[in-house]
């Protein structure tokens, strides 16, 4: 179905036997395709709001987003950051816990989790593989795909020489 056009579509005739079936199916992977964004949209929405204080105090970070994630990011940023001083009673909690930041013995930002188990696609053949933590090496040949440990192919990704699925 991928290689369905839209002047495919719009030169059937309405007498073909197979006419309406092909506009189902056509309509079927446009439903398909709005899902996969609509999911992915709302996925990275959520993140950006888990690690609002995380993206307005690093800048390498907030250099991965969009200039309208970062405005959203500051946005929603303000309005929790309001809403925890005016209405969630934080004056009610002990000094070390009402700061919003990473200041004093208790960080209040959250961070992502570099150890986190992701999946890769290797775009190129990169050899032996040598893990950071010093575990056994294996080889990484191009298309290759790995349950991995995100710090450890972060350097990859920025090289573009692996992929996140």
């Amino acid at each position: 179905m991928n290689g369905i056009k839209m002047a495919n579509i719009e030169g059937i005739e309405p007498t073909d036997t197979d006419h309406w079936f092909r506009l189902v199916v056509f309509q079927q992977e446009i439903e398909r395709i709005r899902f996969i964004l609509r999911s992915y949209l709302r996925t990275r929405q959520e993140k950006i709001e888990k690690f609002a204080l995380h993206l307005t105090r690093d800048e390498l970070a907030r250099s991965k987003l969009s200039p309208l994630e970062v405005d959203y990011s500051n946005r929603y940023f303000a309005i929790v950051e309001t809403y925890l001083r005016n209405t969630a009673s934080l004056e009610s909690l002990l000094p070390r816990y009402q700061r919003l930041d990473e200041e004093g013995d208790v960080t209040m930002v959250t961070k992502p989790d570099l150890d986190e188990a992701v999946f890769c696609r290797v775009k190129e053949p990169l050899g032996d593989f040598q893990p950071e933590n010093g575990g056994q090496a294996f080889e990484m040949n191009m298309g290759d795909i790995y349950i991995i440990r995100y710090s450890w192919i972060r350097k990859l990704l920025s090289e573009q020489k692996v992929q996140l699925l």
